[in-house]
């Protein structure tokens, strides 16, 4: 759809009655030559969104183009602590774990998930209605523990649902820069250590 890849709007005719054909034309790589067609960028810590699936968007199409490759450019690379990475993702899944506002973000999101992979409804009267007041009363209790667990200061759940991830993105950069201090004291004390532990020696 243009994200990963340029397009180019060819017209059929000169008048363009017609109507116009999407050429793809080029692609996008980022600098160690993997694409972001298709695949994105895949984060170090994956937050829940509703369309996290295969199946969604543009690369859930029958002729989606394929993720693709190219030699990678001349750069130097981070070197990524796994060690402090893992314990990112544990201190990140201890918070969502405990935090009300996550629970109902990931609850929203099942029912949203269900939702898509409904792909019939009933054409029996009281069934359906019986079903519409299933979701509606569902809807409801779920609005009554957003509230609670929110307040009142808003009624808009998506920016709820944004404020949730946003906040714990600032709290995953904080632990990352809080875990690397605490290495780098290490590292020091270390380095120290042995200084003070040849200096014995001598």
């Amino acid at each position: 759809f243009g994200k990963g890849t340029v397009q180019n709007v060819a017209p059929l005719d000169r008048r363009g009655e017609l109507g116009q054909l999407k050429l793809t034309i080029a692609q996008f790589f980022r600098v160690n030559g993997e694409g972001t067609q298709h695949r994105g960028v895949v984060p170090d810590i994956l937050f829940p969104t509703a369309q996290d699936s295969h199946e969604q968007g543009e690369r859930g199409l029958d002729n989606a183009l394929p993720w693709a490759s190219v030699d990678a450019a001349p750069h130097q690379t981070w070197h990524k602590d796994q060690t402090r990475l893992e314990q990112a993702r544990r201190l990140h899944a201890q918070r969502a774990r405990a935090d009300q506002r996550f629970k109902l973000l990931m609850e929203e999101l099942n029912v949203l998930r269900d939702g898509q992979k409904q792909h019939s409804v009933t054409l029996q009267q009281d069934k359906r209605r019986r079903e519409w007041e299933a979701r509606q009363t569902n809807k409801d209790e779920r609005e009554a523990l957003y509230k609670k667990a929110f307040g009142n200061g808003t009624d808009d759940e998506d920016t709820d649902q944004a404020d949730i991830l946003l906040e714990e993105a600032a709290r995953v950069l904080v632990d990352l820069i809080d875990l690397r201090a605490v290495l780098v004291d290490a590292s020091h004390n270390g380095m120290a250590s042995a200084v003070g532990d040849n200096d014995t020696r001598r």
